[in-house]
């Protein structure tokens, strides 16, 4: 066998090594959002996790991003489930919401470390909400 053909059964076993775990996040994922969806009442952390479960691991992006905005309308929230949504509201260019959870994780953290990273991330949003046109 030759380097370039050992090379190859290296990336196959590291390709199928990959697939086994993301397999396996992906089905605690649908796990977790099954525990959530079977609560009597949502709460607003329930929601915000089930919409970045959705978004970042089930990479289904409009119906996290509906979950997400009807979590922005009840009250509360934890500040780092609060800024992680904002993050991936802008990374969706949904920068208006984006700032409306940066504005609640802010109001809502005593960690002075999040606050930091909440503030540069505002910065950004500011930013574009600034080239946006009224």
């Amino acid at each position: 066998m030759n380097l370039s053909g050992f090379a190859f059964i290296i990336w196959l076993a590291g390709l199928i090594h990959a697939n086994r775990i993301l397999s396996h996040y992906r089905s605690m994922a649908f796990q977790r959002i099954a525990v959530i969806d079977n609560q009597p009442t949502p709460t607003i952390d329930s929601q915000l996790e089930k919409g970045l479960i959705l978004d970042k691991v089930l990479e289904k992006t409009e119906p996290a991003i509906e979950i997400l905005k009807s979590a922005l309308q009840m009250p509360g929230g934890d500040p780092l489930l609060l800024y992680l949504s904002g993050v991936r509201m802008a990374k969706k260019k949904l920068y208006r919401e984006a700032a409306a959870f940066y504005d609640r994780a802010l109001a809502s953290t005593e960690d002075a470390f999040l606050a930091r990273r909440i503030r540069w991330d505002y910065g950004s949003v500011e930013r574009h909400l600034k080239e946006e046109p009224v």
